[in-house]
C-alpha cells in the first residue's frame, strides 16, 4: 500500500481502502485472512524530516494488524517533491529493495 502524506495523513483513496478492509473481518471479529499475511506501508512526503509522520504510519500498521495482517513494515521517503526524485535517492531505493525482499521471502 503506497501513498503520499498530505496534511499528516494518507490520501483519501487510501483511507477508503483501509476502511473497506473491515470486510476482512468475520462476524465474531476474527480475520478472514489466512495467517502469515504481510503488508508494507510505503509513504513519500515533501517534508525533509523522515520521522515527522512516524506515529501516524505505525498506528496505521497496527490498524491493519487488527484486520488480519500478521506483520508490517513502514517505508518512508522524505523530501520528495517531483516525479522521479526518488530515483536519485540511492538510500531509499536500497531500503525499498530490502523491504520488498522481506515482503516476498520473510
Amino acid at each position: 500500500m503506497g501513498t503520499p502524506v498530505y496534511f499528516s495523513q494518507v490520501t483519501g483513496p487510501v483511507k477508503l481502502l483501509i476502511d473497506r478492509l473491515f470486510s476482512l473481518k468475520n462476524s465474531d471479529f476474527t480475520s478472514k485472512l489466512k495467517p502469515g499475511k504481510r503488508i508494507v506501508l510505503a509513504s513519500t512526503q515533501g517534508v525533509p524530516d523522515e520521522s515527522i509522520y512516524e506515529d501516524y504510519l505505525e498506528s496505521t500498521g497496527k490498524i491493519l494488524g487488527g484486520v488480519g495482517f500478521d506483520d508490517y513494515q513502514v517505508l518512508k521517503v522524505a523530501a520528495i517533491h517531483n516525479i522521479g526524485d526518488i530515483n536519485n535517492n540511492q538510500q531509499a531505493l536500497k531500503k525499498a529493495r530490502k523491504v520488498g525482499q522481506w515482503l516476498v521471502n520473510g
